[in-house]
């Protein structure tokens, strides 16, 4: 089984999200890194009411949406 990193609240960097996301969106990299090679972990917060259309990502990826 892999490595298991916990993150307490207070100590998670938040970012601009990219232009791929809505204007306003933050996200945090709790792991691996957009664009990098291998499985990534993430945190997103989208603004109230965003809405995501169904699409699919090439990359091996978890993701909370907040």
């Amino acid at each position: 089984m892999g490595e298991v990193n916990l993150f307490a609240a207070a100590d998670i960097k938040w970012k601009v999200g990219p232009p791929s996301l809505p204007k306003g969106a933050l996200i945090a990299v709790l792991g691996g890194g957009l664009g990098k090679e291998g499985p990534s972990v993430f945190r997103v917060k989208v603004p109230d009411g965003c809405r995501n259309l169904p699409h699919i990502h090439p990359e091996t990826e978890r993701v909370a949406v907040i």
